[in-house]
């Protein structure tokens, strides 16, 4: 009599492949949601870049036009919190801030940005943006910047 199902080793061989496969498309797609996400940040940043840019002629020409985002002394001390950010951009950053410059320094949420003009920074995105030089530094990590200043495990 001959057998004609599916042995126990053909079947674990299928089992085994189709593992490794479903493995690789969540690879996959992960790896297309991050891609995803930074493009966007790419392009939310390239956005503030355009609206600073706007805003510092518009400061050149009437000292009293708004720089909007939050000022803050202790400026410095956020760039660290910057994902992604070169140590020639950090020293950079650092050597920009002083006495002349240190008022043209904010932080910029997605509130700040939209009186920009830009309305497509994500709510959970902040910004170091420089009016003097029109220099945009982001992704800003607030939540590790909180937790580290109130001694709080980000979550």
């Amino acid at each position: 009599m001959k057998n004609s199902g599916v042995s126990m080793i053909t079947l674990v061989v299928m089992i085994v492949i189709m593992i490794i496969l479903a493995s690789i498309a969540v690879t996959s797609g992960i790896d297309s949601v991050n891609e995803a996400n930074k493009t966007k940040l790419e392009v939310e940043i390239t956005e503030l870049k355009k609206a600073v840019s706007s805003r510092m002629v518009e400061i050149e020409r009437d000292s009293t036009v708004a720089m909007p985002g939050q000022k803050t002394e202790d400026i410095v001390e956020y760039i660290y919190y910057v994902e992604d950010l070169s140590n020639e951009d950090l020293e950079d950053f650092i050597r920009g801030v002083n006495a002349e410059t240190i008022d043209y320094y904010r932080i910029v949420d997605s509130v700040s940005a939209a009186a920009l003009g830009v309305s497509s920074v994500n709510t959970e995105h902040y910004f170091i943006v420089d009016y003097y030089t029109g220099k945009v530094y982001g992704n800003l990590n607030m939540a590790a910047y909180k937790a580290d200043k109130n001694g709080v495990m980000p979550e």
